[in-house]
């Protein structure tokens, strides 16, 4: 895989998992193992680990919390081995400029193999990478709803009725993770159209969960 590149915010969380006792890393491990398999989200990851943790701010776990989400994430998407991606992590800390010597480094790599040892984490992950691996993946929407005057002939005249008019916005991240919003204009039967779509795809998802569930195969995609 390419040479990894980490976030400042990624870097603080690894240096604070470096510098964590053994004791705390063994029992975040253990958090790990026991989530639920289904697909996993920082604030899964956050409550398993808070209230084993006591001797971390609330900061310091929601950043350590958000790198390990964000090296499992990565870790599916990449096609190396578990020691080659954590000695790539290691190596990509060391070059941002933490220090460390050889036998620390040893013992870092050691504890990221360790951390992203989780076998139910790291296949929900995998199956979380596969739905959102596409162009663009959808963030949020909100239907914008107005009143608009029509005015007669003469515009000092009060206006002589209006029309409701609705502007779907939603927002959705592109291939490069950056965050835009597209709009359209709707009317009533519009509404009406996208709300029968959404059920529709609704039942076909129930439909196809139905079926797949009796061949044994696990569902990612719900809780």
């Amino acid at each position: 895989m390419a040479s990894l590149k980490i976030p400042e915010s990624h870097r603080l969380g690894l240096a604070k998992l470096r510098r964590l006792p053994d004791e705390n890393i063994e029992v975040i491990v253990s958090a790990l193992q026991h989530l639920p398999p289904h697909m996993p989200k920082k604030r899964d990851i956050m409550a398993a680990i808070t209230p084993l943790v006591r001797n971390l701010t609330a900061d310091d776990l929601e950043r350590i919390s958000e790198t390990l989400f964000s090296l499992y994430c990565v870790r599916a998407d990449a096609d190396v081995s578990l020691p080659k991606f954590a000695s790539d992590v290691s190596d990509a800390l060391r070059d941002s400029g933490e220090k460390f010597t050889g036998d620390e480094f040893a013992q870092f790599k050691n504890r990221i193999e360790k951390l992203l040892s989780a076998d139910q984490l790291s296949i929900a992950s995998k199956a979380l990478t596969l739905q959102v691996d596409h162009e663009n993946a959808f963030c949020e929407a909100k239907v914008l709803t107005d009143v608009r005057p029509v005015f007669g002939t003469k515009v000092d005249d009060p206006p002589a009725g209006f029309v409701v008019t609705h502007t779907l916005k939603i927002g959705y991240h592109d291939a490069g993770l950056e965050h835009r919003d597209y709009y359209v204009a709707l009317d009533e039967d519009d509404l009406t159209t996208l709300k029968s779509v959404i059920e529709r795809a609704v039942k076909k998802a129930g439909s196809l969960i139905s079926l797949m569930s009796k061949t044994g195969v696990r569902n990612f995609t719900t809780k």
